[in-house]
């Protein structure tokens, strides 16, 4: 695939919704990490490229949702494990993706042409050249759930992921398996998206959508500016609890919201039991083996006598002897 430096420009993106006021971001920056990342739709666009294309990415991650979030909140392990999967599908492969932190590296390199093409606002490794590593370890949860969301669109453009959708379009897949589809709207203009599977888990959105338009006065004829769309964008439910506790609320609604609670009673709620009694299984059986590891360590074996040089002096040996005589008294 070709790098997007050698294409044809394509036109300028329309102008994100304005930054939220200092004391607003500093008021979002004491907040949980996690719950900051589920008011992203970048996150699920995220989750249902890892479960969409995992037979392509091939790199049987088995990771859930909440192990994403975690790992995208505290830069763990599976993190770097996620960029190592999809860097190894962005040709031509770095020999050094796999040392310390050199998947940030090849990261930042890998999106030097690419980043206008997938993401919005500046690049945060063009500020510090030669310093990526450093960079990516000062960004917040949200640049680092970005940087990955960009990452997933550079993979997303790689022959082998093109070629894979085209096959299972032939095959008779349905284009919403690629494209999703919304679960279905509300009464008062509420959009509900759903997305999930045995692995990744399952996920309920809302998005609600507004035009503020705003009037410009100067002159001698006022006129409209260019409206300003706010999407603001929620998960509402990641287990079973969360799951049946909107679908008794949507049931008490309107006709749109009504139907909307019936399908997930019917359609989905089975799924997600099923999968939170998996996890629990898991659960159990991972601290059954930390109990048995912990008991295991109770037990120490006799420590063994300092061993001494051999000496052939009388002296000596009749003392050696004496104090084995007394240490089995």
């Amino acid at each position: 695939m070709a790098s997007p430096a050698k294409r044809a420009k394509a036109s300028s993106p329309t102008k994100p919704p304005s930054a939220p006021a200092p004391e607003e971001a500093a008021v979002a920056s004491s907040e949980d990490p996690v719950v900051l990342l589920r008011r992203r739709w970048e996150l699920a666009s995220v989750l249902n490229f890892l479960r969409v294309f995992e037979p392509v990415i091939e790199a049987d991650l088995r990771l859930s949702a909440d192990e994403i979030e975690m790992a995208l909140a505290s830069n763990n392990r599976d993190l770097a494990r996620i960029h190592i999967a999809l860097l190894k599908g962005i040709p031509p492969v770095n020999k050094h993706l796999h040392d310390e932190d050199g998947w940030i590296i090849v990261t930042a390199k890998k999106l030097t042409d690419w980043w206008s093409w997938v993401s919005e606002g500046a690049n945060p490794f063009r500020s510090n050249p030669g310093k990526e590593v450093e960079t990516y370890k000062q960004q917040d949860p949200i640049k680092r759930l970005l940087i990955l969301k960009g990452l997933c669109e550079v993979r997303s453009e790689q022959n082998d992921a093109v070629w894979y959708v085209n096959d299972e379009m032939k095959k008779g897949t349905h284009i919403s398996n690629f494209r999703k589809d919304k679960l279905g709207s509300g009464s008062s203009g509420t959009i509900y998206w759903y997305d999930g599977d045995s692995t990744i888990g399952h996920r309920l959105y809302t998005e609600d959508v507004t035009v503020d338009f705003k009037q410009n006065w100067k002159g001698k004829s006022g006129r409209l500016t260019k409206p300003v769309t706010n999407i603001y964008w929620e998960t509402v439910a990641t287990n079973l609890d969360e799951f049946l506790e909107i679908s008794e609320k949507l049931s008490r609604k309107g006709h749109a919201e009504s139907a909307i609670a019936e399908h997930l009673k019917t359609e989905i709620v089975p799924a997600v039991e099923k999968f939170q009694k998996k996890k629990e299984r898991l659960l159990k059986r991972q601290e059954k083996k930390d109990k048995v590891l912990a008991f295991a360590n109770t037990f120490q074996t006799r420590s063994l006598r300092e061993r001494r040089p051999v000496s052939y002096n009388f002296f000596d040996y009749d003392r050696s002897i004496e104090e084995a005589i007394r240490t089995v008294q």
